[in-house]
Formats: structure tokens, C-alpha cells, sequence
């Protein structure tokens, strides 16, 4: 608009031509403005690899991964792959548009787009075509988000490796300030970047608890995250504790 505006006779342009322009700029920008996102999140995305995240060495990696097989065992649940297929009528939806753990009772773990790893996966992040979901739940809730994804091309969870951030961990909660509280007035991901996709309260399992879900001492939280989001988290939670932190 900018450089039209020096280049167009405008002074002497009739009305009918100034309403081609605009019909013209709003093509341009309803169908660019998908590209555009892809564009910025991509971009994002790889500064946030470059300075946020510290690369783990592969014997890390390699050890985080089987504790990730092992914990998955024991809460029954399982990790899937599944590309965003071309011309998928949800590309550019956010995932709180897709709605999965609402739907369907499973949690986007992570996202990988154009070989970067999007560990930070909120609400509004968006999906696109080529972008490689990292997927969490039951074996019937998964293939239900495989049908709903479309996807065709579908990984088992030995070839998960290739997602080396993210890792399980579970935590008891103390008693202390957190004792009672809803997530959503913890706010947990919001500090300290990890989330809640699990609670074991004595018999009972609660897989992808809601906001309204109450978090009681002595129950065990199943906790998704980076080790630095891990971390944070163990010592947000153990911050009024009686006992001090144990490490971790």
C-alpha cells in the first residue's frame, strides 16, 4: 500500500478504482495471512531452540525416553506420531479450535514443523500441513484422534525417539499452599511451563484433568515437560513445603 501509493496517479484514481485495490490487498492478505503464521511460528520456533532450550546430549536423551516408555506403562498410556496431511480441513486452526483432550481425552504433547521442536505447546499454536504431532492417551482414545486427524502417515512408539525435549516425571504434592487449589488457580503451565496430564488420587487415575479439577496433598501428579520445566515446577511446588526439595 505503501509503494502504490506513490506509484498510482491517486489525486486523479476514480472510485471504482480504489475499490479494486482494496478487494486486490484483501485477496492477498486472506490467502497470504496462513503463510504468513507458518512463516512466524517456524521462525519462532527456531529461536526459541537456538536460545531458550540447551541441546541434551544423546545419553541423556536416550535415558529421558526409556523413563518416558517406562512411566507411560504404568498409567496404561501411549505416545503416537501423526502428520498433518495436505489439504487438512483443519490446517490453520488452533489447537483450542481442534479441542483434542476435550474431544477425544488425549494431550499434544509436543509439535515438530520443518525440524524444529515445539516443546511450549499452548492453546493458541496452530497447526499446518507437514507438522508432526506427538500425541499422548489410550490406545481407543488415540486411534479415535487418528481418524479425526486424517493422517496418514502414523508412527509406533519405538520410533518416538526423534521427539528428544519432552519428558514424564511425577511429583507428590505436600501440603502447604497448593493443597485444594484448581489448576486453574495454580496456573501451572503459566509458572512454570510444565502441565498436568495426569492425577493419581489413592485407586483413582484422572488422565487430562480440566481446570475445575481440585489438586489435594498426597496426590501424585503426572507432569509433561522439558527438564528445565520439570524443574521449575519441582521448585514452584516445594517452595512452602515443610521438608525441603528432594532432588531430582
Amino acid at each position: 500500500g505503501y509503494w502504490l501509493y506513490f506509484i498510482l496517479p491517486v489525486n486523479s484514481l476514480p472510485l471504482w478504482g480504489w475499490g479494486i485495490i482494496v478487494l486486490t490487498a484483501l485477496i492477498v492478505m486472506r490467502m497470504g495471512s496462513n503463510r504468513l503464521i507458518f512463516w512466524h511460528s517456524s521462525w519462532q520456533a527456531s529461536l526459541q531452540d537456538v536460545f531458550l532450550e540447551n541441546p541434551e546430549p544423546a545419553t541423556l536423551r536416550d535415558t529421558n525416553r526409556k523413563a518416558l516408555h517406562l512411566g507411560l506403562e504404568s498409567w496404561s498410556l501411549r505416545l503416537e506420531e501423526y502428520y498433518v496431511p495436505d489439504h487438512a480441513a483443519y490446517a490453520g486452526q488452533d489447537l483450542s479450535q481442534l479441542a483434542i483432550p476435550a474431544r477425544y481425552g488425549c494431550s499434544v504433547i509436543e509439535i515438530e514443523r520443518n525440524g524444529y521442536l515445539i516443546t511450549k505447546v499452548t492453546p493458541d499454536l496452530r497447526g499446518y500441513p507437514g507438522d508432526k504431532l506427538l500425541i499422548l492417551g489410550k490406545e481407543t482414545d488415540l486411534a479415535a484422534v487418528r481418524i479425526f486427524l486424517q493422517g496418514n502417515a502414523l508412527t509406533q512408539v519405538g520410533e518416538v525417539e526423534k521427539f528428544g525435549s519432552t519428558i514424564l516425571h511425577t511429583e507428590i504434592v505436600p501440603k502447604g499452599e497448593h493443597d485444594g487449589k484448581t489448576l486453574a488457580e495454580l496456573q501451572i503451565a503459566r509458572q512454570t511451563g510444565a502441565r498436568v496430564i495426569g492425577i493419581q488420587r489413592e485407586a483413582e487415575r484422572i488422565l487430562n484433568p480440566d481446570a475445575n479439577q481440585a489438586v489435594h496433598a498426597g496426590d501424585n501428579l503426572l507432569i509433561v515437560g522439558t527438564m528445565t520445566e520439570i524443574r521449575a515446577f519441582h521448585h514452584w511446588l516445594h517452595r512452602k513445603a515443610p521438608l525441603g526439595p528432594a532432588s531430582i
